[in-house]
């Protein structure tokens, strides 16, 4: 389920992000809630997530 999760991220970072919009820890949490059989993703969970697209290449700008 790992890597189903991470590509509905990626999925929703890319359709919903750019350089002047941007979307908090929740909304990723949300957005996996209504599209996904997963209950609350935790925090840390995405985080980690988040963590393994900047490393494989993806550019994704995080405040903290």
């Amino acid at each position: 389920m790992d890597q189903e999760r991470i590509i509905f991220i990626i999925d929703y970072l890319s359709r919903f992000t750019d350089k002047n919009r941007y979307v908090s820890i929740k909304d990723i949490q949300d957005h996996l809630c209504e599209v996904t059989n997963l209950k609350r993703v935790a925090e840390v969970t995405i985080r980690r997530d988040l963590d393994r697209l900047t490393s494989m290449g993806n550019n994704i700008h995080r405040e903290p």
